[in-house]
């Protein structure tokens, strides 16, 4: 990967040039987010919904992914936007 970018340089060649600093970027992001999530759901599945919700059967996969997880969206969704 190449540590500078020149206007010589073709499409394909600034992509590889600015692929590592990107990924670096979107890393350091995404750990964030995955951290919020864990929290936002953590706190949701102590809900007394959650604890109905499987006290009626529904499998805990199932409750993460109908109840807790789009109540954890909205606050994810406001800081990224």
């Amino acid at each position: 990967f190449p540590a500078t970018v020149y206007d010589s340089m073709g499409f394909v060649e600034r992509l590889k040039a600015i692929a590592l600093p990107t990924a670096t970027l979107v890393l350091v992001v995404l750990a964030h987010m995955m951290r919020m999530t864990r929290a936002a759901i953590l706190s949701f599945m102590s809900s007394a919904y959650m604890e109905t919700a499987e006290l009626k059967g529904l499998s805990a996969f199932l409750s993460i992914v109908k109840h807790a997880a789009p109540n954890a969206l909205a606050p994810i969704i406001n800081v990224i936007a």
